[in-house]
């Protein structure tokens, strides 16, 4: 293995490594957000989605240099693949380098599967407070047969031209 492999393999390495930090403050903001979801803190809420927001392009910006950093690894290995993904990769990466990337690519995977769940959770908490509001505006308000507006913004049954 050259030098150059050897470098554009460290890189990679260093790389995973900072995504799993920026995932890891994801996982964190999603958390937060369920905790003031269920306390219906709404200021610190929307205080987390700020915040998620600037996680959430850093994410985004680092899976665009993932990407190059892949096609750069298949270019020093020489190899054509199908689709450009680390798991294809790992399979012609040598040995010495092979079981660290894909510990951390299993890191990955994990740390992903948990957000996922939490995001998943924090939708079904926003779903119920949504639909307990509103069952409650139809109590106080009272029920009516027609929603007050429909899609297109009209108020009431408007039959189609």
């Amino acid at each position: 293995m050259t030098p150059n492999h050897q470098a554009i393999f460290t890189q990679l390495r260093d790389h995973l490594d900072v995504e799993l930090v920026a995932h890891r403050t994801l996982l964190s903001l999603a958390e937060r957000k369920q905790h003031d979801l269920v306390a219906s803190d709404m200021a610190g809420f929307t205080r987390v989605l700020q915040e998620e927001q600037a996680a959430l392009n850093e994410t985004g910006r680092l899976r665009l240099l993932r990407e190059r950093l892949l096609r750069a690894v298949a270019t020093v290995l020489g190899v054509v693949l199908p689709e450009l993904r680390l798991s294809l990769l790992l399979e012609k990466i040598p040995e010495n380098v092979r079981h660290e990337l894909a510990r951390r690519q299993e890191e990955l995977k994990a740390l992903l599967e948990k957000l996922r769940l939490v995001n998943d959770r924090n939708q079904a908490l926003i779903r119920q407070g949504l639909a307990f509001t509103r069952e409650l505006l139809g109590a106080v308000l009272g029920s009516t047969s027609a929603p007050a507006y429909d899609r297109r913004g009209l108020s009431g049954y408007a039959p189609a031209s």
